[in-house]
């Protein structure tokens, strides 16, 4: 029975450690998402703006 605890511990240890590892990576993952996002916003402005200029200027 003893042994049982223990492994069932130590599993429980180990999964611990992967959900702490997944969580960071998954901090990670949205912080480099929300940078694209806001770097695809920035462009897509930018887009607009340079095709208004250039149909200003016909």
């Amino acid at each position: 029975m003893t042994t049982r605890a223990d492994e069932l511990t130590h599993h429980n240890h180990r999964l611990a450690d992967q959900l702490q590892r997944v969580a960071s990576e998954n901090a990670a993952l949205n912080n480099s998402l929300t940078s694209l996002h806001n770097d695809l916003a920035t462009g897509s402005t930018s887009l607009r703006r340079t095709i208004r200029a250039e149909n200003t200027t016909r």
